[in-house]
Order: structure tokens, then sequence, then C-alpha cells
């Protein structure tokens, strides 16, 4: 079964800390109709086609995927986009130990009984 990656993508702005541009070494998030994974961008290089540029990332799933997309700016900054016609997107993440965004402040352990290591998000802040 395939996501709606526009849905994905709206919600994960509400939740996620969105770098305005992607560049080298950046973590990001690479949502395409099978899922949302995270990527480590290895290199940005300009392509032949004026305003295009090759990012060489690597998807970090076990074994990670080196991939290599030629996009344009906006397309490596959150803009969707299609391969074979379906929609992707790329978001750079800042993980720069920012404050959770609104709404997600803390993870608690939840008690289970004969369960042990289950967490639930709790929802804090004014809301």
């Amino acid at each position: 079964m395939f996501m709606d990656v526009a849905k994905v993508l709206q919600a994960v702005r509400g939740y996620m800390h969105i770098k305005p541009a992607t560049a080298p070494g950046d973590i990001i998030l690479v949502g395409m109709p099978s899922g949302v994974f995270y990527g480590l961008v290895d290199s940005i290089e300009p392509d032949h086609k004026k305003n295009w540029y090759e990012m060489k990332f690597k998807l970090l799933i076990l074994p990670p995927l080196e991939l290599s997309w030629k996009l344009r700016i906006p397309q490596m900054s959150g803009e969707l986009f299609t391969i074979n016609s379906e929609q992707h997107f790329v978001l750079p993440i800042d993980m720069r130990g920012a404050a959770a965004p609104d709404g997600i402040n803390e993870i608690q352990e939840e008690p289970a009984k004969n369960a042990r290591g289950k967490f639930a998000l709790v929802k804090g802040g004014s809301g």
C-alpha cells in the first residue's frame, strides 16, 4: 500500500525542524510512496543543465542505499517532485538540538502488563 506523499510532507512540516536549504553533510527526510526515510547527503554538484544539481545521498536503512538524484534547489528544500510519475520530497532536517516543536515535548515510558520497553509520545505544552 502506498501513502499520500503530499499529506505526509504537510504533516512532517508541523513537527520537524526544517532547514531552509540542503547542503552536503545534512540529514534529510526522503519521502516516497513506499515510506519516509532518513538520509545523509554526500555531495551536491552542478549538473550540465542550468539550475539543476546532482545530489548524492545515502538512505539510512540496512544496508544503506546510495542514490543519486538530479534536482533543482527548491526540490532539495521541500518542494514536491515526481520520479516515474510518483511524488517524492526531500527535507533538510535541523538536528542541532533545538527544542521539540509544540505538541511533542517528551517521551515517557508507558506502563503495561507483561510488556517491557514500551514507550508513548506525551503531548505537552499549551494544547
